[in-house]
């Protein structure tokens, strides 16, 4: 999972993606479900639409709206076919 395409700031949304490659040998359906902390304080759960992901094929992105400064942590992992993956984690810094 990595995140942004634009600086994270008060009242913008970011872009975070969740970088599941599809590697098998068949598309499957995926999507991400995550958990935003901010200063160590659950705040929000992102979580995409569930989508067919073809071979070689990445989820889409989804957006996250930063409503507050603060230390962000994104903790989160990709369901796909009845299986999880490795939660993995982003943090970044949000300036007041």
């Amino acid at each position: 999972m990595k995140s942004f395409y634009i600086e994270p700031l008060v009242n913008r949304s970011i872009n975070v993606c969740a970088q599941f490659e599809n590697s098998g040998e068949i598309a499957v359906t995926a999507r991400f479900k995550g958990e935003v902390y901010c200063d160590g304080a659950f705040v929000d759960v992102i979580e995409s639409e569930e989508k067919p992901v073809a071979l070689g094929e990445t989820l889409s992105p989804l957006w996250l709206h930063v409503r507050i400064p603060g230390e962000y942590l994104i903790r989160g992992s990709v369901l796909y076919d009845g299986r999880e993956t490795e939660t993995k984690e982003v943090s970044f810094n949000v300036p007041e």
